[in-house]
């Protein structure tokens, strides 16, 4: 039974004990910053305690939780029928009116985006009014900064994207340094989403800048009316420079053919003369050649006449008339008896040949 009791207390103080020790330790999560105030000696610590697990005594240690993260404060007009939901880390109020330069009542949906500045949550909790209360002087100060940037625009500024970009990024220099020096806090964005007028007001400007877009329009089309005419010119232009070049072109083109039939016409009255007078030499130099050649062969006939005629009053003409006779004879098959004539005898064969 004692070992029972035993069991049963020890039981009991490892319950106590984990009761006390979840009770003695804080949680730091993440996107929070922890802020320690020792209340018995120490107190306020001058440092932000990050993520994690810290010793909290009851008595002795006063915590403090910082959310850390992006905060968004939001100026929105109120949208009737339509329920919408806070997102978290969001403070929504009613949308920004400011009064521009030359008189009109805006109403301006903005969103700014802040942090506080890593390191100094426990000087924001101390200084500026604890967990919410610096959340107060952020939106104080950037109201002011908003109104007196906006409050610089005239009415056609407002409706000038350019201009409205302009002027948030102005307030953003303006605001920035104010926030991180009064309040340890960074300005992350600021964002104009949409903005309106007085509904009479409004009709006022919108009538206006009909007019003014009318205005634009009739100037655009006298400007378009002019560049059609002046376009209609220059292609008028351009195609009598066309017809003119054409026609120019086929001139060109009749006088340079023009040209080239005579150049050949020239050419080949030059190579048929060339022709006649190369076949008219050649003619001319054949005529003498073949007069010179009848004429050598008349000589040549009466040289050879004359030596036949010398030859005949000789000795030897005997001789020639028989070689004459002999080369006009025309015999058939001869029977020689070689017992009445030796053929071999020359001078035999001669005599009855009648050749002395």
């Amino acid at each position: 039974m004692k070992g029972l009791q035993y069991v049963s207390i020890f039981i009991v103080f490892l319950a106590v004990s984990a009761v006390a020790s979840r009770l003695s330790v804080i949680k730091i999560k993440p996107g929070q910053t922890g802020v320690l105030n020792k209340e018995w000696g120490g107190g306020l610590q001058q440092q932000d305690y990050p993520p994690g697990y810290y010793l909290s005594l009851g008595p002795l240690h006063t915590w403090n939780v910082m959310d850390t993260t992006v905060q968004t404060l939001d100026f929105l007009r109120a949208n009737p029928g339509k329920v919408s939901r806070v997102a978290p880390h969001t403070q929504r109020f009613d949308a920004l009116n400011v009064k521009s330069s030359d008189g009109a009542d805006v109403a301006l949906d903005i969103t700014v985006k802040f942090q506080i500045e890593p390191g100094q949550s426990w000087k924001v909790f101390s200084e500026k009014g604890g967990l919410e209360g610096y959340k107060r002087i952020v939106r104080t100060t950037t109201e002011d900064i908003l109104r007196l940037e906006l409050g610089r625009l005239t009415t056609e500024n407002f409706f000038d994207p350019d201009k409205r970009t302009q002027t948030q990024q102005q307030m953003m220099d303006t605001l920035r340094p104010k926030l991180l020096d009064d309040i340890q806090v960074n300005l992350v964005a600021i964002l104009i989403r949409d903005l309106s007028f007085q509904a009479t007001f409004e009709a006022r400007i919108k009538a206006k800048t009909l007019t003014v877009q009318e205005a634009e329009v009739e100037i655009a089309e006298k400007v378009a009316a002019v560049a059609l005419g002046e376009t209609n010119r220059i292609r008028a232009e351009t195609e009598a420079k066309v017809s003119v070049i054409g026609e120019n072109l086929q001139k060109t083109l009749a006088e340079m053919r023009a040209a080239n039939n005579k150049n050949i016409q020239r050419v080949v009255a030059d190579y048929e003369k060339y022709v006649a007078e190369t076949l008219s030499e050649a003619d001319l130099y054949a005529a003498r050649k073949e007069a010179e050649g009848i004429t050598l062969l008349k000589d040549a006939e009466a040289r050879g006449e004359a030596l036949r005629r010398a030859a005949l009053a000789n000795g030897g003409g005997s001789t020639l008339v028989a070689l004459r006779a002999v080369e006009n004879l025309n015999l058939g098959d001869m029977m020689l008896s070689t017992q009445l004539v030796n053929p071999l005898d020359f001078d035999e064969m001669m005599k009855r040949l009648g050749i002395k």
